[in-house]
């Protein structure tokens, strides 16, 4: 049996299969007397290697360290710590008194610039002199906060124009509507013209559930109806209606499609 041949068998016999005995092959003495063959390791020699981390700055300078392991062999590593010891707290648990926390850094932005670059991009949070948060509508000069509203309750009103119509020839009835949910009463400012041979007759309907309407001019305004004239139309008390709608009926134009009617809406919350 060959040198080679004793090597790679026992390459096979100690270094193969998860339960083997994993020797390095410098620590096996072989000898054999006869037809016998005798085989001896030794488990005290030192092992040729040994694993090393390296801790080496970028100018050369630093110590290579060797890894320490514990009695399991798993290697040892220092956790490192914050500055202090921070402490989680529960949903809804109360404050105490030195409570520690990391802090929440924010940019005083007096002059309300942008913090922000590109769309999706981090920014820190803004704060006023006085470490209040900036928010939307934020005037520096005055150093509060402006907000919009939608339909704005703060001006207690509301006014649009209802209709605005030109050209007209006779019809039997051209209807504006105005919803009243959220306001109390309402004026109407209409301004009327006939024509060469025409008539424009206004009346006012109230609805309250935006379907079935019914005529509430002389119960409101105690007339039956405007007729070819300019009107100031004011409901004085709440007006319970879901909504109210002006009917415009155009009659004896005689082709000449010449009546207009501009009818202005007030509506107070």
């Amino acid at each position: 049996m060959g040198d080679k041949s004793v090597r790679d068998i026992l390459n096979r016999v100690l270094n193969a299969g998860k339960d083997a005995l994993r020797v390095d092959l410098d620590n096996v003495t072989i000898s054999t007397e006869g037809a016998e063959f005798h085989m001896e390791v030794n488990t005290n020699k030192e092992t040729d290697s040994m694993a090393t981390w390296f801790n080496t700055a970028k100018d050369g300078s630093g110590t290579d360290l060797q890894p320490v392991v514990d009695a399991d062999g798993h290697v040892q590593v220092d956790v490192l710590s914050l500055p202090v010891s921070i402490t989680e707290y529960d949903e809804d648990s109360g404050h105490n008194s030195g409570d520690k926390g990391i802090q929440l850094l924010a940019v005083r932005n007096d002059n309300n610039t942008s913090l922000a670059d590109t769309d999706l991009d981090y920014a820190p949070i803004g704060v006023n002199s006085t470490g209040g948060v900036i928010g939307a509508g934020y005037d520096e000069t005055e150093n509060f906060t402006w907000f919009k509203e939608k339909n704005p309750i703060s001006q207690h009103h509301q006014t649009s124009e209802l209709a605005a119509a030109t050209g007209q020839g006779d019809t039997a009835g051209t209807y504006y509507d105005a919803d009243m949910d959220d306001y109390k009463n309402f004026s109407l400012h209409i301004q009327n013209t006939s024509g060469a041979t025409g008539s424009n007759v206004y009346t006012v309907e109230a609805s309250l559930d935006g379907t079935n309407y019914i005529d509430v001019t002389s119960d409101w305004f105690g007339v039956a109806n405007v007729t070819d004239s300019d009107a100031w139309l004011e409901m004085n008390t709440v007006c319970v209606a879901e909504s109210v709608r002006v009917k415009v009926v155009r009659s004896g134009d005689g082709g000449s499609t010449d009546g207009a009617w501009t009818i202005n809406l007030k509506r107070l919350y």
